[in-house]
């Protein structure tokens, strides 16, 4: 066994180390794009200009080979454990070169959560709720130590923040060191632009986050956002039934005004933050979905516990963007804020594997756990012990499309479309492809595209698929609006199968006429509203389904 104690430098190790080393790096990072993520935000390095666009295998080689070069394997090795820190091939090639010693412990809690998950080892109090699309799950302490909660009302408004970004020393609690590996940005809650424009941030009602042209009653919304900025409670509140008037699907204001309910009340709370994209242009319906069900299920509960007198729940809205990377930052923020608001017990998101595995490894260096409700990548399970989702992984639903795809639609010439790059698309063709080879099927021929295509681009990519003239499209993506750009750009007359994840169905609640040529799509879903009614219509749905309709579609639109 070599280790560092007995080598003058790493320089020295050979050819069986440096296989192993590969073989931990290919199982730690199946995919390009979890490579990519760790060199670029762990070493500051771009992989490409490392390695070039080869296939995974010839890329791990050739960074195994440059970081030995260049004397940075221990740095390699130790950053792909900081990225991975629960594989079990990196820490056992760790512990053979000597990179650590043992098995190290985890880092120390936080002041904030060492009280908090004592109390919910002893006490296990669990509370579910049903979610839109997926169910969402809270994972809340019912009997947490009062002193851990504002035992008054919820702050007021937010202090007015710089929206320029800013790394203050002085906002940081002086006997907590913390180091965090991405840049911070305003203190606590705020909002702030991107590289591209768009504004990303953490918002309790004094930024609105969920508007534009496309999304009526935002005038309301910002009258509203910055009257409780300037602690116009009052003003706020009108302005926001004002908004609601005029879309009674936004949930971001019924959100806001359940919050300052909460404040009204005087009642101990408890505070989750909903990890969401709200991208614009194109605009993620998945994420207005999540906002409704996450509204429903926290107003569900505190009405039950404002009879019972039990701990109430306030939701805080993350929106990170278009970029996937923007979540990293806006992770940062609800650390930096959860130094400071003592409420923050956990964060229900992102919505795609992503922007998941982007946050993962920075929520749980905070220990803040991270509550998914439809990531479903592969890549994510046993990532950290923070980490829980609801939705069934990809490895249990694409095989599902596979089979039927053999039994029931016997398809022969099959092209796989997916987004390049995306870990979650890359992951539900490959474990679709697994099963049909598996069971003695011809894989699928596989075509990319970019992130954010353009209906234009979609258009283009469509017409190289007529081109291979198949019978079926596996379309893999994140968006619900790249499966409808792609399914409005093919011709009517097409008698091509589309088949997609269940992450399609938003569409549903986008503005009639904007995607046409969407019906007759083949997609497999953990769970969809009209499930009820299709599936099993002599069961009674659950309330849930009653109570949304009711607040998101009270006139049958």
């Amino acid at each position: 066994m070599l280790c560092l104690d007995g080598m003058k430098n790493m320089m020295d190790i050979g050819g069986p180390q440096l296989r192993q080393l590969d073989e931990a790096l290919l199982s730690a990072f199946p995919t390009r794009d979890s490579l990519e993520r760790m060199v670029q935000y762990r070493l500051n390095e771009n992989l490409s200009a490392i390695a070039g666009n080869g296939n995974l295998h010839d890329t791990v080689f050739r960074l195994t080979q440059r970081a030995k070069a260049r004397g940075r394997l221990k740095e390699l090795i130790l950053a792909a454990r900081e990225e991975n820190p629960r594989n079990p091939q990196l820490r056992n090639v760790a512990l053979q070169l000597g990179v650590i010693k043992k098995f190290p412990l985890s880092p120390p809690m936080l002041p904030r959560l060492i009280a908090p998950f004592r109390k919910l080892d002893r006490r296990r109090s669990v509370i579910i709720a049903s979610g839109f699309l997926a169910i969402i799950l809270f994972s809340l302490c019912t009997y947490l130590a009062p002193s851990l909660f504002h035992t008054t009302t919820m702050p007021g408004p937010t202090p007015t923040v710089s929206h320029t970004p800013v790394l203050n020393s002085t906002l940081m609690p002086s006997s907590t060191s913390i180091s965090l590996p991405y840049p911070i940005y305003p203190r606590e809650i705020g909002v702030y632009p991107d590289e591209y424009g768009e504004n990303i941030g953490l918002s309790d009602g004094s930024y609105a986050l969920d508007v534009g042209n496309e999304r009526p009653g935002s005038d309301s919304k910002s009258q509203a956002s910055e009257a409780l900025s300037k602690g116009d409670v009052g003003g706020a509140t009108a302005l926001w039934h004002q908004a609601l008037y005029v879309d009674s699907s936004d949930a971001e204001s019924l959100i806001y005004l359940e919050n300052q309910s909460i404040r009204a009340s005087g009642m101990l709370y408890a505070t989750i933050v909903i990890g969401s994209l709200l991208a614009d242009k194109p605009i993620d319906y998945s994420s207005r979905d999540e906002l409704q069900g996450a509204y429903i299920a926290q107003k569900e509960y505190n009405d039950a516990a404002k009879v019972s007198g039990g701990l109430l729940l306030r939701l805080l809205i993350a929106k990170s963007g278009n970029n996937p990377f923007n979540s990293m930052k806006v992770a940062n923020q609800i650390v930096q804020a959860a130094l400071f608001d003592k409420t923050i017990i956990g964060v229900l998101g992102w919505a795609t594997t992503r922007c998941s595995l982007n946050v993962l490894s920075i929520l749980t260096n905070a220990h803040i756990p991270l509550l998914a409700s439809s990531a479903a990548g592969d890549d994510l399970t046993s990532r950290s012990s923070y980490f829980f989702r609801v939705v069934p992984q990809n490895k249990k639903g694409a095989p599902v499309l596979a089979k039927y795809v053999e039994t029931k639609l016997k398809l022969q010439r099959l092209v796989a479309v997916y987004e390049e790059k995306d870990a979650f698309s890359q992951n539900f063709v490959d474990t679709f492809t697994l099963q049909l080879t598996n069971d003695g099927q011809q894989a699928p021929t596989r075509l990319t595209y970019e992130h954010l295509s353009t209906p234009e681009k979609m258009a283009q990519v469509v017409q190289r698929v007529l081109e291979m003239q198949p019978d079926g499209v596996l379309l893999a993506s994140s968006r619900s609006t790249d499966i409808a750009n792609f399914r409005a750009a093919l011709p009517r007359n097409s008698n091509v199968k589309v088949l997609a994840s269940g992450v399609q169905y938003a569409n549903a609640n986008a503005p009639a006429g904007e995607y046409p040529g969407t019906p007759g799509l083949i997609f497999v879903s953990s769970g969809f509203p009209d499930e009820w009614s299709i599936i099993k219509p002599s069961l009674q749905a659950p309330s849930f389904f009653n109570e949304y309709k009711g607040q998101f579609d009270p006139y049958n639109q």
